[in-house]
């Protein structure tokens, strides 16, 4: 029994290309995208926890009439501790009343990294809120 094979112009059995180029191209492929992949997933945890952070401010901002700046730092210091953010959010929590208008001004300043295997990223985040009571 003969198996039909393409053949080449010269009359030799062609044989499937595949070159090593080929084959590094797809695994640098593969990289990108996983390496891409984690630091999305990582980035939108980090975006995740300082929208939710710059969203309690704004709510204790908007209690500011019936709340003392301590009570709105503590219950901040435990959003912090909630979200997993690093301690330097707590520590720099800064409140600011305007005795001209009834206005609140609510700050922290805070750094989050992400590591990857040869690089460190280091993103640094300042959620605030300025609220009229």
């Amino acid at each position: 029994m003969t198996l039909w094979m393409a053949r080449s112009h010269s009359g030799k059995p062609r044989r499937p290309r595949e070159s090593g180029a080929a084959r590094v191209g797809v695994l640098l492929f593969i990289a990108i995208v996983v390496l891409g992949t984690y630091v999305a997933v990582t980035g939108g945890r980090i975006f995740v926890h300082y929208s939710k952070f710059q969203d309690q401010m704004d709510v204790h901002g908007r209690q500011a009439e019936t709340m003392d700046d301590e009570v709105i730092r503590t219950q901040l210091q435990q959003t912090v501790d909630q979200l997993g953010l690093p301690a330097d959010a707590k520590t720099n929590i800064r409140i600011q009343r305007q005795e001209s208008g009834r206005e609140i001004r609510i700050e922290s300043r805070y750094e989050e990294i992400i590591e990857l295997p040869f690089f460190r990223w280091a993103v640094k985040l300042h959620p605030r809120a300025t609220v009229s009571y």
